[in-house]
């Protein structure tokens, strides 16, 4: 994680007039991260202290210390599917991600297992079109999510 020292580092640098390309050398930074942070988007800080993470300042119970604050009903009926089809498995780049198969027999079930992926995790859920199946996943990384993550790997 970035901190605030290092935004104000790469600001300073472009103001005495060195291009995101120099900084990112001089720095250790990637390109990319110099050039939103020159353009302005830079990390919330203060969000993260509270216990909040994601672009929209999602409240993350689990970062948060406040499991009391999931969603009960939908924790309790994500981990029944996953315990029933679904896995936790070592993706592209070696994040693990969290997927649920549900039969394209019963199209319902997949809509609720959406749901509940959605309701429980703090990141965008995706479907993947499979054989016979459909995928209801994580479409970015478990750890990426929050700082402390629910599954350890």
């Amino acid at each position: 994680m970035r901190t605030p020292d290092e935004v104000a580092l790469v600001n300073d640098l472009r103001v005495r007039g060195m291009t995101n390309a120099e900084i990112a050398r001089y720095t250790g930074i990637p390109y990319r991260t110099v050039a939103r942070w020159v353009s302005g988007t830079v990390p919330d800080f203060e969000a993260r202290r509270r216990g909040r993470s994601g672009k929209n300042g999602y409240a993350c119970p689990i970062c948060a210390n406040c499991h009391e604050a999931l969603p009960q009903a939908h924790y309790v009926y994500l981990l029944g599917l996953y315990l029933g089809d679904g896995c936790v498995y070592r993706g592209p780049k070696g994040v693990y991600r969290l997927g649920i198969f549900c039969d394209d027999k019963y199209p319902k079930l997949a809509e609720l297992c959406q749901d509940a992926m959605a309701a429980v995790l703090p990141t965008k859920v995706g479907r993947v079109r499979k054989r016979g199946c459909t995928e209801i996943r994580r479409t970015r990384s478990i750890g990426r999510a929050c700082s402390r993550s629910t599954v350890q790997g």
